[in-house]
């Protein structure tokens, strides 16, 4: 895997784990939330913890729109 391509891959595994790490703290007022430290549920979304938004979801989708030579239009 070239350089550049490693990076980007890198990139979007961290913003996958970011996702997922602020899940817990979507909808809720700034302090109002323990300290997130590691994946835990979800209790506004009812989700398990590690899950991630929809924002991966829609990324992962169009990701593989690009890479199988679709646009971004």
């Amino acid at each position: 895997m070239g350089v550049r391509r490693a990076e980007i891959v890198n990139g979007l595994r961290w913003s996958v784990v970011a996702d997922a790490l602020g899940l817990p703290a979507e909808n809720r007022q700034r302090g109002t939330y323990p300290l997130i430290t590691e994946m835990v549920a979800s209790d506004f979304w009812k989700q398990p913890a590690g899950s991630w938004s929809d924002d991966t979801s829609m990324s992962l989708g169009l990701i593989e729109n690009l890479v199988s030579g679709g646009s971004a239009e």
